[in-house]
């Protein structure tokens, strides 16, 4: 970091009295933030002061990173970054009003895609918190084990409008270590695609089997996922698991065309919100343990496993669901919920699952604090009572993701 970064020194007249001189460490705020730039065209040997111009950029994103403390944005330019990032942060956020930024010049313009590495990105020191990743996508397609790993005393880690692809083991992996717990971690509008899709799977400990790879393997607690898109994974699209995980959240989400279920929460406290999950070929949900909310989610023709859902444990609430095509088992449910019945979407073919005119689902739901929204973002409710299911019929809310996957993206050999 520069020599202009360094803390300050302040005498005051009691101290000069005293024959004192006070040396205070001032850490940056929000009103004291830098920007930073790397470029494919810059260079590692440029100073941080020089980095703050865009046309004097440092090369690799690590270098940035370096020249980073709290309140700071680094602006990555265009381009494919060779790099792997291991605890590549020496300084951390203080909150997310004071956190460290790493963000694309443009949404989706820059990949970072490791030629040999474990982990593309990896985060476990306790130096690793309060930081947010916007717009990067991560191509895992030559790491060995994961696309991102959280794990021990890293904490407070966001990413958003990203994209999470390729990963051999698990796409996201946060996970317990030594005691620690990595809490409270936020991925928003994030894919997560092709974990082991066209390799090995080594996510079993009895080794090669398919079915062990995730898109993301939570065993820390108050984690959330909003607005994800979950597709093509090897194993279950998101698992909470093991038993002990709690307070976790996934909502406004689509999880479809995985090989293992669409979203399992096996934990206490968890959130199961507004998501749309499909085609899935070990099932839809699996809720267990105790006290999880399922709520205005659509679950339509997963086959195999668990159905539509497979419930255990207690105290569970489940309310405003559609379950079509697919059977529930292990719960009776209530005239709130949509079980067989033909909600009439609009084209569930095509990923569509708004509900038409005349749909059994209107106005039948229950009101429900935690879902005052639909999934597209539209207020709840519309009409007389909110509606069954992840959407809300007379919204104009736009889908705030796409179900299926994105033009130009290359599935890996």
């Amino acid at each position: 970091m520069d020599a202009t970064r360094k803390p300050f020194t302040i005498r005051c007249s009691l101290c000069v009295l005293l024959g004192l001189v006070v040396g205070v460490a001032v850490s940056p705020s929000a009103g004291h933030a830098a920007t930073y730039y790397v470029s494919q065209t810059g260079s590692d040997s440029n100073s941080c002061s020089l980095a703050a111009d865009q046309f004097t950029a440092r090369r690799t994103i690590r270098a940035g990173i370096s020249c980073l403390v709290a309140g700071d944005t680094l602006v990555v330019k265009e381009g494919t970054y060779n790099e792997a990032l291991n605890n590549p942060f020496s300084n951390t956020g203080t909150s997310w009003n004071n956190k460290i930024t790493v963000k694309s010049e443009s949404p989706g313009a820059v990949v970072v895609k490791p030629a040999n590495a474990d982990d593309a990105m990896r985060f476990d020191a306790s130096s690793q918190k309060y930081i947010e990743f916007d717009g990067i996508k991560i191509d895992a397609v030559n790491v060995s084990v994961y696309g991102v790993r959280i794990w021990g005393q890293a904490h407070h880690i966001r990413f958003r409008n990203s994209a999470i692809l390729n990963a051999a083991n698990q796409g996201v992996s946060i996970l317990k270590d030594g005691g620690a717990s990595p809490d409270f971690n936020e991925f928003i509008k994030v894919e997560v695609a092709y974990t082991a899709w066209n390799r090995t799977c080594t996510g079993s400990s009895d080794g090669a089997k398919d079915g062990y790879c995730h898109g993301f393997y939570v065993s820390g607690s108050n984690n959330l996922l909003d607005g994800i898109l979950l597709h093509h994974n090897n194993g279950y699209g998101v698992q909470f698991y093991p038993q002990g995980n709690r307070g976790n959240t996934i909502r406004n989400s689509v999880s479809h065309s995985n090989k293992g279920t669409g979203i399992a929460s096996l934990g206490n406290d968890n959130k199961v919100i507004n998501n749309v999950v499909y085609n899935n070929d070990g099932g839809g949900l699996l809720i267990t343990e105790s006290n999880c909310l399922v709520y205005n989610n659509t679950v339509y023709n997963n086959s195999g496993g668990w159905g539509g859902m497979n419930l255990q444990g207690s105290g569970h609430k489940i309310k405003n669901n559609i379950f079509f095509q697919n059977g529930v088992s292990g719960a009776s449910l209530d005239s709130t919920n949509l079980n067989g019945t033909n909600p009439q979407f609009v084209d569930a073919n095509n990923g569509n699952f708004r509900l038409q005119a005349g749909s059994p689902a209107i106005d039948r739901g229950s009101v429900l604090p935690e879902s005052n929204t639909a999934i597209d973002g539209t207020p709840r409710p519309q009409g007389a009572a909110p509606d069954i299911g992840a959407y809300e019929f007379g919204g104009s809310g736009a889908d705030i993701i796409a179900p299926d996957p994105p033009q130009n993206v290359k599935v890996l050999q």
